[in-house]
């Protein structure tokens, strides 16, 4: 008899125990995921192309959320922050056959440091971050002088249509319009300088075709400063980057932070970049 109580009083604790456990499973929280975002660094900079190109594979480091500007990668190889170099010419991550990668970042507000090896602060921003609008972030400088862009990656693909964005990152004083096919597109500014950009650009497109794309100076001459071409499909975005020096420059410059003399090359050159 005692037995059989001890085996029922066991049974009930048992019984007790599922319960609760199960009642508590219920009022508990779940666990909450992290908000993720995509972000993208371009490289446009000829000072800072310039810097690991002659100086060494890597000369920058792009900090998020950290002051510590005294960072080094003890293995020498960029990756565990983001940065350029020989392995990341232009863009971090590498583009893939032309189109951007994005690398994960936590949704919301970020403060991004660009900083050289010898830990001098080159450029700071703060860039805000949405879970469903990836962004890019570009790189250039103005004689030595860095600045940065970030720019949402927001596009909304329309019928017949092709997106288009442009950014001028050439600090050449020129003035300078693009051309497709030797006509302005409508909607593109009649003349961009260093520094400015647009939105995602609606342009009518029939196909999948090559787009013959120039730039050119906003004076009567009209002269052909840079062309490339540009393999669109509708309903895709990509992004014009106007980069490099145009026979319109002082032809050497003070670097602000070394205080060594740089000489000046014609490299003015247009990218395309395939976004979507």
């Amino acid at each position: 008899m005692k037995r059989e109580r001890k085996i029922t009083c066991s049974l009930y604790i048992t019984m007790l125990a599922v319960i609760l456990l199960a009642s508590c499973s219920k009022d508990a929280d779940p666990v909450e995921r992290p908000v993720l975002a995509n972000i993208s660094f371009y490289n446009a900079s000829t000072a800072l192309t310039g810097e690991f190109v002659h100086g060494g594979s890597i000369s920058n480091h792009i900090l998020i959320d950290s002051y510590d500007t005294t960072y080094q990668d003890k293995d020498n190889i960029i990756g565990k922050v983001p940065g350029f170099g020989l392995s990341y010419l232009n863009a971090f991550p590498n583009l893939i056959q032309g189109w951007t990668a994005y690398q994960e970042l936590l949704a919301g507000a970020h403060k991004l440091i660009l900083a050289d090896t010898s830990g001098r602060v080159l450029d700071s921003n703060t860039v805000r971050l949405d879970k469903d609008i990836p962004a890019t972030v570009f790189y250039g400088d103005s004689l030595g002088h860095y600045r940065s862009i970030a720019l949402a990656d927001k596009f909304i693909p329309a019928e017949g249509k092709i997106g288009v964005r442009i950014i001028n990152l050439s600090p050449s004083t020129d003035s300078v319009y693009i051309t497709f096919n030797k006509e302005v597109p409508a909607g593109f500014p009649s003349a961009t300088y260093y520094g400015n950009y647009t939105s995602f650009i609606p342009v009518d497109f029939t196909g999948r075709s090559t787009i013959n794309v120039k730039v050119l100076k906003k004076s009567q001459e009209r002269e052909l400063l840079a062309g490339t071409v540009l393999e669109a499909a509708i309903g895709h975005a990509y992004t014009l980057v106007i980069s490099g020096y145009s026979d319109n420059n002082p032809g050497i410059y003070i670097d602000p932070r070394k205080g060594r003399s740089v000489e000046i090359k014609n490299n003015f050159t247009i990218t395309v970049i395939k976004n979507f």
